[in-house]
């Protein structure tokens, strides 16, 4: 999803349809922003410490707060400053494009020997790169102020646990001592696509595991199978995995067992900020699959 805000009053949707603006709108997916309250006057009168430079003539556009590798979910702010330093009015417009498609457009109009900022924030959900493009424009003036592939930041899967059990809290336990907060023993992990398996993992033998894991304990052989325990103080676990292996899948299977209490476990899976999927296990089955889908 994307937004974009202007001074603190505007905001576009994904679409760049305009729902509120700070003076006038177009009514063509833009609006227009006008000189600001702060702004940057060559005939201002100089401070006593110091000497004002004149800037030179022209309009003069700059990155303020410039793109970075982006967080599936989170919107990060990209700022473009605009300095009309021109003895007439600069009529222009500010675009924002990505994978070459207008997802918003700022028009601007500003007085001679002013300035203005435009923000936009930018939220994408997807795991590729995506190309983004910021350019300013006017009548007798073009700048491409950002031209680039826009980098996904390294992603993984965390699974919340709704549920836990800990053993020495079970008067039938027959591990009293065993204070663990236990949710979910696994033995194996595959991540699919369209359900065929593009990777299997052999949880507990750390050669075959995934390159990361958090909110587990250590591994256990039990009838000749090695599994570990998924859960842990801060009920989730966090696994990652190869990116391109992720950016193909659609699906994580879990093979395993619940823990003999609560009769159900519920599951919430999010990559990055995105939540992408929610559900509820029985413990009567030994395999579960949670969507990993964030969206394009």
């Amino acid at each position: 999803m994307l937004s974009l805000s202007v001074a603190g009053c505007l905001r576009l949707t994904e679409s760049a349809e305009t729902t509120a603006a700070t003076t006038s709108s177009t009514g063509s997916g833009s609006t227009t922003q006008t000189d600001e309250e702060t702004s940057e006057r060559t005939g201002a009168t100089a401070s006593e410490s110091s000497t004002e430079t004149t800037p030179p003539i022209g309009v003069r556009s700059t990155v303020t707060e410039p793109p970075e590798p982006f967080t599936v979910g989170r919107a990060q702010r990209i700022a473009i400053r605009v300095n009309n330093n021109r003895d007439e009015e600069f009529d222009g417009e500010v675009q924002l494009r990505v994978d070459g498609a207008l997802r918003a457009m700022q028009t601007l109009r500003l007085r001679s020997r002013t300035a203005t900022t435009v923000a936009f924030d930018l939220a994408l959900d997807a795991l590729r790169p995506r190309t983004l493009r910021v350019v300013v424009t006017g009548e007798d003036y073009e700048t491409v102020l950002v031209d680039e592939e826009l980098q996904p930041a390294q992603h993984a899967v965390t699974v919340e646990w709704g549920e836990s059990y800990v053993p020495a809290d079970d008067e039938d336990s027959s591990n009293p001592e065993d204070d663990r907060t236990l949710s979910f023993n696994c033995r194996e992990l595959v991540l699919e696509r369209d359900g065929e398996a593009l990777a299997t993992y052999d949880i507990g033998v750390f050669e075959d595991e995934p390159r990361r894991l958090e909110g587990t304990y250590s591994p256990e052989e039990h009838d000749g199978v090695i599994r570990r325990w998924f859960g842990g103080p801060s009920h989730r676990t966090v696994i990652g995995f190869e990116d391109d292996l992720l950016v193909e899948a659609d699906a994580l299977r879990f093979r395993g067992q619940l823990p003999p209490e609560p009769a159900e476990m519920p599951v919430t899976v999010r990559i990055g900020e995105r939540q992408t999927d929610e559900a509820t296990w029985p413990n009567s089955r030994e395999e579960h699959v949670v969507s990993l889908e964030v969206g394009d």
